[in-house]
């Protein structure tokens, strides 16, 4: 089989940068799966596409990788770990969402390579979060917090999102799921009552 690179564009960037999308209907919050506008055929398995960077807002440690660098200076081991890194947490899962071209779009393919670029970041920010003053380490602290939330909700949302809408698709499952689903979400859509 052929390699395609916009294929591979188009996974690569649904996995990591795709925005989730607001909505007025209960889980307020969506996918915002984007083909890139690449004219080709592309199997697209679920609703729930929304960026690692969005869901796990930690994997952003990478952005002070060269900080981690520079401030373990007395660190002999500092390339092997660096190397380690680069090549575990960053390139590989990046070579594995380019493979995925050709199987499509879904979701659970993101188990294979996530746990890895999130375990990469926390090292990073493990690095840069020992010399610095009580402050950065607060501010640090409220922000892991907010991401632990905000990634429980988005990821929470796209889980309803995909049973409700792709899992009924395939009719798998039962109408009393889906009704006792349909009114758990209308306990917070008090304006679409009518």
């Amino acid at each position: 089989m052929q390699f395609h690179l916009p294929l591979a564009l188009i996974a690569i960037y649904n996995y990591l940068f795709t925005l989730p999308k607001g909505s007025i209907s209960f889980p307020f919050l969506t996918s915002n799966y984007d083909s890139l506008s690449v004219n080709c055929y592309y199997y697209l398995a679920g609703f729930s596409a929304t960026g690692l960077i969005y869901r796990a807002v930690p994997v952003l440690g990478y952005i002070f990788g060269p900080r981690a660098y520079r401030d373990s200076k007395g660190n002999q081991n500092r390339r092997i770990v660096t190397a380690i890194i680069l090549s575990g947490c960053l390139i590989v899962p990046l070579i594995q969402m380019a493979m995925i071209w050709q199987h499509g779009y879904t979701s659970r393919y993101a188990v294979d390579f996530a746990w890895e670029m999130l375990f990469g970041a926390f090292v990073i920010l493990f690095i840069i979060n020992q010399p610095v003053s009580k402050l950065i380490q607060r501010v640090l602290y409220v922000v892991f917090a907010l991401s632990a939330v905000l990634s429980f909700f988005l990821n929470a949302s796209l889980t309803y999102e995909f049973v409700l809408n792709y899992a009924d698709t395939h009719k798998t499952i039962s109408t009393e799921v889906r009704s006792a689903m349909l009114s758990f979400g209308r306990l917070f859509e008090f304006w679409n009552i009518m």
